[in-house]
């Protein structure tokens, strides 16, 4: 589980900063959709 944590951080927060809070929410659960 970890290790997903640290994949979406490097993939998702360290790419560029989210406007707002639902864009990065929508952007995570496109991740976890995609991931799995």
């Amino acid at each position: 589980m970890e290790a997903f944590w640290a994949r979406m951080q490097v993939e998702l927060l360290n790419i560029r900063r989210w406007a707002t809070t639902i864009e990065f929410a929508a952007a995570m659960a496109y991740y976890i959709d995609n991931f799995y």
